[in-house]
């Protein structure tokens, strides 16, 4: 994920703990969720199966916004990546 959604989504954090939730403008939810579904819809017609990466204490929330609309996409933070594994990447949402 890029930077400013990143921060965005850091930003929208209420509350600490298992009580923890995004709260988000609509808007801009539905922006972020537009930008998920071109990036990948792009990937898919190339052949790509690619997989989101972002910071470890967004992806839950991430997760939960993605695995709505788009179920079998992987999210992984960056704590999940094998030191030795090669990152393509492929483009930046």
């Amino acid at each position: 994920m890029s930077p400013e959604w990143e921060q965005a989504f850091a930003e929208a954090i209420v509350g600490q703990g298992d009580e923890a939730q995004i709260s988000m403008p609509p808007s801009k939810l539905q922006d972020f969720i537009a930008q998920v579904r071109e990036t990948f819809d792009r990937f898919a017609m190339l052949g790509e199966s690619p997989a989101l990466l972002t910071s470890p204490a967004i992806r839950p929330f991430v997760r939960s916004i993605i695995e709505r609309f788009r179920p079998p996409t992987m999210i992984m933070s960056q704590n999940e990546v094998h030191p030795r594994v090669k990152i393509k990447t492929l483009g930046q949402i």
